[in-house]
This record gives C-alpha cells, sequence and structure tokens, in this order.
C-alpha cells in the first residue's frame, strides 16, 4: 500500500483480528466555502475547487489501480478484475491480425508504434501463479515461441516467449492504438493495468532436452553432458559414459540455495578434473542457463567466528554484486551473500517475534544483524521505538536497506560496534531485548538486564543452543544468573521466570537451538 502512494497505511494486529489501514492523506482538500450558513467565495472559487476535487479523484483512481497491480503481483493470487473496471482509453478503429500477425487496415503511424521486435528476446512477463493460465490463452491465440522455454526472472516473475508478431499485436492494443481481435482480452486487461507485461528478455533458454518435466539436477546433468560433448572434452566417451562421468566424478550438487535470479552453490561444487578443459565462464553460464537464473555462486568455508562473515563467491557473470532478497512473512529481507550469512530456519522465530504483545515499546537488539528480529518486532508487533545493536558492517548495510524497505527506518536506531559499548546509551531505557546469538548469548545478559527499566522490568527473549538432557539445569541456571545480574546492576533483588520455550530447530543430535522468553520484574 505504501508503494502504491498510501503512504499513512498501517497494520495492527490484536488478540483475534489482523487490521490493515490503507489510506493516504495526500490528495485530501480542505477549504472553507460557508460559515453560519452565509457563502463565503463567489461562482467563479466553486467552480475552481470542483475542478481541482475532480483531479484529486482521478488521482486517486490511478493509486487505486496501482494498489491492486501492486497486491496481485505480492500475493500471487487470481485476484479478477472488479466490475467497474474503467476502460483505458477512447474507442479505437477496429483492427484485425492476420494469421501471420500482421496488422490489416493500419495507419502508417499505427504500423510504426506497433513495430516487430527481436523474435528471440520477446516475453509476457506475468507472476508464477498465473503462468500457466497466462500461457495457455497464448497457446490458444497461437502466439507462443515454441523455441524457447519459460524463465524465472530476477524479479520472480515467469518470462513465457512470445513471437515477435505476437508481441507486436499486443502491446499495440493493449495501448489502445489498435484493436486487435486475435488478441486475449483477459490478458490485454491485465497488461493495462501493469499486471502483466511484454518485454525483451536476455538468455532466454532454448526448449529441448533440458527442460520438460526433469529435475534441476537432471537438467544440470543434461547441461553439463552437452557442454563436454560440444567441446570435446568427454573423449571418445559415449553420451552414456559421459553421463556417469558427470554425475559420479563431476562434483554435480544435488541440493542448493534459491534466491530469485541466483543459485548459491554448496562448498566443493564442480571442482573437479572433469572440467579441466572447459573455460570456467562457459562452465558457469551453463549452470545458470540451465537452472534459469541470471547469477551463480558457490559457498567456500563457513565462517564461526564473531563477525559472521559470508565466504561466498560469485562464479558468474564476472564482476556481478551479490545482493539477493528473500520474502518471509510478509517482510523483505536484503543482503549480500558474498558477505552476510542468513538463516533460513529460523522462519518460525522470525514469524512469532512479529506477534508478540510489545506494541508501544520500547526494545533493544543487542544482536541485530540484517534485521532478522528486529524487522518483525517493528513492522508486525508495532514496538514504538527498537535500538539495533550490530558489529559487523556489512550486516549493518543490510539492516539500514531493510528497514527502509520495510518502511520502519523512523522508528528505529542502529548502534553499529561493540554491543558491550553500545548499549550503554540505552541502560534502563527498554521494555524489551532480544538475543539472537548463537551458539550462546551469555555474554549479553548482564547488558540486557541493564537495559530493561528499573521500575517496571520487561522481558528478555534468550537464544541458545542447549542439549536435551541439559535444558531444565540451563533454564534453572539462567533465572538465577539474571537475577544474580540484576542486583549486580544497582537494580535490588528481582524475579526472572522462563515463561515459554520455543525449539526454533536442531543444531546437532539432541542440541537444539532454543529461546527462552523470561519475564524479569522488580520485586515490590
Amino acid at each position: 500500500a505504501r508503494n502504491g502512494g498510501f503512504r499513512e497505511s498501517g497494520i495492527s494486529i490484536g488478540k483475534k483480528h489482523v487490521m490493515v489501514g490503507v489510506r493516504t492523506s495526500a490528495l485530501k482538500m480542505e477549504a472553507p466555502v460557508l460559515e453560519d450558513g452565509q457563502l463565503l467565495v463567489d461562482a467563479d472559487y466553486i467552480k475552481v475547487l470542483v475542478r481541482l476535487a475532480n483531479e484529486k479523484f482521478v488521482k486517486n483512481q490511478e493509486r487505486t489501480d496501482k494498489l491492486y497491480a501492486l497486491l496481485r503481483r505480492a500475493l500471487l493470487a487470481n485476484i479478477p478484475l472488479p466490475l467497474d473496471a474503467p476502460e483505458n482509453g477512447a474507442p479505437v478503429p477496429h483492427f484485425s491480425a492476420t494469421s501471420n500477425g500482421h496488422a490489416s487496415g493500419m495507419e502508417q503511424t499505427d504500423a510504426t508504434a506497433a513495430r516487430a521486435v527481436d523474435a528471440e528476446n520477446m516475453a509476457v512477463l506475468c507472476c508464477t501463479s498465473e503462468c500457466e493460465q497466462v500461457r495457455s490463452m497464448l497457446v490458444k491465440a497461437d502466439m507462443l515461441n515454441k523455441n524457447f522455454r519459460n524463465s524465472k526472472q530476477a524479479d520472480g516473475r515467469i518470462a513465457i516467449p512470445v513471437t515477435s508478431q505476437a508481441a507486436s499485436v499486443l502491446k499495440a492494443a493493449s495501448t489502445g492504438i489498435v484493436d486487435a481481435t486475435s488478441a486475449p482480452d483477459e490478458l490485454l486487461d491485465n497488461m493495462r493495468r501493469g499486471i502483466v507485461t511484454v518485454e525483451k528478455v536476455e538468455n532466454m533458454q532454448a526448449a529441448g532436452k533440458v527442460g520438460g518435466k526433469m529435475s534441476p539436477y537432471q537438467r544440470l546433468v543434461g547441461a553439463l553432458v552437452l557442454l563436454l560433448e560440444n567441446v570435446g572434452g568427454g573423449g571418445t566417451r559415449d553420451a552414456h559414459n559421459l553421463k556417469h562421468a558427470v554425475e559420479n566424478e563431476g562434483a554435480v550438487p544435488h541440493k542448493w540455495e534459491e534466491y530469485t535470479d541466483m543459485i548459491v552453490l554448496p562448498e566443493g561444487a564442480l571442482r573437479s578434473q572433469t572440467w579441466d578443459t572447459i573455460s570456467r565462464d562457459k562452465l558457469w553460464m551453463t549452470v545458470a542457463q540451465s537452472l534459469g537464473v541470471t547469477r551463480v555462486a558457490v559457498k567456500g568455508e563457513i565462517d564461526t567466528g564473531r563477525m559472521r562473515q559470508s565466504h561466498v563467491e560469485i562464479m558468474h557473470p564476472s564482476g556481478a554484486d551479490g545482493w539477493v532478497k528473500v520474502a518471509q512473512n510478509g517482510l523483505t529481507y536484503t543482503f549480500d551473500v558474498t558477505k552476510v550469512m542468513f538463516s533460513r530456519g529460523n522462519v518460525n522465530e522470525r514469524r512469532r517475534m512479529g506477534t508478540v504483545k510489545a506494541q508501544g515499546e520500547t526494545a533493544l537488539d543487542l544482536y541485530a544483524g540484517i534485521g532478522y528480529f528486529t524487522i518483525p518486532l517493528l513492522a508486525q508487533a508495532d514496538v514504538a521505538f527498537l535500538y539495533a545493536c550490530e558489529l559487523n558492517p556489512d550486516s549493518v548495510e543490510a539492516l539500514r536497506r531493510n528497514l527502509r524497505a520495510n518502511g520502519v527506518e523512523s522508528r528505529c536506531e542502529v548502534l553499529p560496534g561493540d554491543n558491550a559499548v553500545t548499549a550503554l546509551k540505552v541502560k534502563g531505557l527498554v521494555d524489551r531485548v532480544n538475543l539472537g546469538l548463537l551458539p550462546s548469548s551469555e555474554l549479553g545478559w548482564g547488558l540486557a538486564m541493564a537495559a530493561l527499566k528499573s521500575d517496571s522490568g520487561g522481558w528478555l527473549h534468550v537464544h541458545e543452543n542447549v542439549a536435551e538432557a541439559d535444558e531444565p539445569a540451563w533454564l534453572e541456571r539462567l533465572q538465577d544468573e539474571l537475577c544474580r545480574l540484576a542486583k549486580e546492576d544497582g537494580k535490588g533483588d528481582w524475579s526472572c521466570k522462563v515463561s515459554n520455550v520455543e525449539h526454533v530447530k536442531t543444531f546437532a543430535p539432541r542440541v537444539w537451538h532454543i529461546v527462552a522468553d523470561v519475564e524479569c520484574r522488580p520485586l515490590k
């Protein structure tokens, strides 16, 4: 809604309901015209007000249409068009498309506007949920380019290849230049609203044996076998033996991480003598094309250090950046995979942080990272203000981007550097502290207790990797240690009770990543 121009929109989460308010005051107009029943202005001024009001109504309709298009893209749902959707443009001369896709009866100026474009690069782009329906319409209209197959784009949409004639007809008809009876009406309506677009797409993937119903791993193996055949790297071996060599000697991974237009392969992927005769650029380009992405990266050794640095190398294309975007629980996270690690396994805990009863509170995130828990606390739990501590400069950059992307930048102060120093700024100021550091956040327990308000206390969310057999003893020690730290900070006697324990994910056999919710209150 905010991206659509409704700047004052927001969300409120109650016990039973979630309320979304879509609103803006930007198009509001106030002007006094009467006082005590007496007209204050003349008729000409009234006409001006009416004209201005009508202009604002038009702009409001444009924003509403934009919001509708954004909702369809964000939710990936087949929402029907409104019954009262206005027609786009005035009536236009009738136009019919011949079987070869050329326009008949067009004026020369119209023909110029609907000129043909590169057949091998044109596609209809739509959301994933609409792909099957749109492709079916294109097949019935004989507009599909069967030389290529669908491909996923950087923004998550699917590119469906069409012929140059089809692209010309669709563009001309959607803009109102001509009336093409061969173009599906529903497709044209979606194009007018910006939900579906016709664009030039680079690196369209050829149809054939690499596509079909094969798994991504099978497509990758098939493409690598073809690569060896074409460049002669397979020697005298036949196709069957080449396939066996690729699968058993080529270090081809079965799984990888996906980020819209990028895949991140595991450490050691394709590190084999099998590929010694293949140029690295050609090898990684083949990987990208077979899996339908534009960027390929490979993981390095895992960094267990305090900075949690990522060791991922971009393999294709040369010089590409590592910034990717992840959407989880209605929120957006962006980060550089070559510098920052991202844990998908914490998705449920991130969701839970958005549901805690923290409305109006002041919070502290001692280990904010890129905003894993900072963002849901601000955007969904609706804390009034949050202080975010983060040591890693690369994570700080991603955190600032994510605060802006989710519209909560004004309610957060980022405190870069060592939290042993930066957290002193919020001593005695907060109602809630998140301690999301693994394998242990114990070094932050004292900082968290010092940050809680002395007169009312608050809540701690303490993360830890704990063996199943040790969990009861650890929880007991946590409570005792927090009480001791409160007294050490000069707060006196406190009660610190674990009210809930979340088992997020397994860290090792019989070892769990847990989160203890601890209520900490001063004793009266």
